[in-house]
């Protein structure tokens, strides 16, 4: 959390440190030239952000980016509200289906426009107080412009990777991404709010099996709401949904139930 002192409302904002890119002991021109590559699709990349996220009452406004002493930062607008990870949980399906929708009606404005989001887990969709609304937040831009880059050029990996992710099976494995691989994220994330106090057993049993079955966590979930969910996270991309609109189509068909609070 910080302060814009430039600002005339000293408005708050978020700045996000990336993780420090590394090199092997020998640097050579062709390592200097891949730092240049990278320093320029991140920009570009950046640029993209900040220009729909102008155009996106959705979208966490990115201020800027910027690269001192070989770390890069973003600096973002502070949203007040409640990430997903904060709330009571479990959700409840008619809550889950309203998420869907309105994430779904971003994830095809950013589609449309050629970005992908890439992160997508309850911690970075936030429930804005204001109105109420879906905010996205925190893109995977630089996790996914460094898988693409040669072994000499990394990003510090930090502490180890819990087995679970929300990541797709492709960007795991540095494979090609698409919406496809966003519509994965989404559903597992809407899975795991309905889970409650299983997702603990959810996630060891994962660990263990390697398999996503999850419906014997959910007994009570609607079986539309489950098939739409089921396809979503299909292993192939093939056989997950096309578009965003393909999925809010099939949507609408989940019967809305009543709220219990």
């Amino acid at each position: 959390m910080a302060e814009d002192l430039h600002h005339p409302s000293k408005q708050l904002c978020v700045v996000k440190e990336t993780k420090p890119i590394l090199l092997k002991p020998t640097v050579n021109q062709s390592t200097h030239n891949k730092i240049k590559l990278f320093q320029e699709r991140f920009k570009q990349e950046a640029e993209n952000l900040v220009e729909i996220s102008r155009e996106h009452d959705q979208i966490s406004n990115l201020y800027t980016c910027f690269e001192k002493e070989g770390q890069l930062y973003w600096v973002r607008e502070w949203v007040e509200g409640q990430t997903l990870t904060q709330w009571e949980h479990p959700v409840e399906p008619g809550m889950i289906v309203e998420i869907l929708r309105q994430t779904l009606l971003v994830l095809d404005s950013l589609h449309n426009r050629g970005i992908l989001h890439l992160n997508l887990k309850p911690s970075n969709i936030i429930w804005r107080k204001q109105d109420s609304k879906v905010v996205l937040t925190d893109f995977g831009i630089l996790k996914e412009i460094t898988g693409h880059f040669p072994l000499d050029l990394q990003v510090d990996p930090g502490p180890r990777v819990i087995p679970f992710s929300y990541r797709s099976p492709e960007q795991s494995k540095g494979g090609r991404t698409g919406p496809f691989s966003d519509y994965y994220s989404l559903g597992l994330t809407m899975i795991t709010l309905m889970m409650g106090n299983a997702f603990e057993q959810f996630k060891r049993d994962f660990a263990y099996h390697g398999e996503m079955r999850w419906r014997q966590y959910i007994p009570e979930v609607n079986p539309v709401l489950a098939d739409i969910l089921d396809q979503a996270i299909h292993y192939d991309p093939r056989h997950r949904f096309r578009v965003a609109r393909d999925m809010l189509v099939v949507l609408q068909e989940v019967p809305i139930e009543p709220s219990t609070t």
